[in-house]
């Protein structure tokens, strides 16, 4: 027997953007809203990072590109809300830092389509 991957994608996004609403609408008490809303935001973005990778029609470069960039941004959305759950300032940058790597070093990757590389050529970078 073989699992059906996309179907199993399907049913962990819906798992976790259910998770990721239950915390953005669930009241807690004064100090951890925030956190728990920034959590919950985290996993709604996670959610639909493994739905673009499941769905993805067309180019699977740009798809699975989007969703591994919204994984990322998942992630370190989810650092920011552990830093403001101990009562740290969230640091946005360093946050947004692994998200833009990624996406700079996109048309370098095996598999990258030729325009992706002179797109990034005609930027300037």
């Amino acid at each position: 027997m073989s699992l059906h991957t996309p179907t199993l994608l399907v049913a962990t996004a819906l798992m976790v953007a259910f998770s990721g609403c239950l915390l953005v609408l669930a009241p807690g008490s004064k100090d951890d809203t925030k956190a728990m809303r920034v959590w919950g935001a985290a996993m709604l973005v996670g959610a639909t990072s493994l739905a673009l990778v499941a769905f993805g029609q067309g180019s699977p470069w740009v798809w699975e590109g989007l969703g591994i960039t919204m994984a990322l941004a998942a992630a370190a959305t989810s650092w920011t809300a552990a830093r403001i759950f101990v009562g740290r300032l969230p640091r946005l940058w360093q946050a947004a830092a692994g998200p833009a790597l990624w996406v700079a070093t996109m048309p370098f990757q095996a598999g990258a389509p030729l325009w992706a590389a002179r797109a990034f050529k005609i930027v300037g970078c």
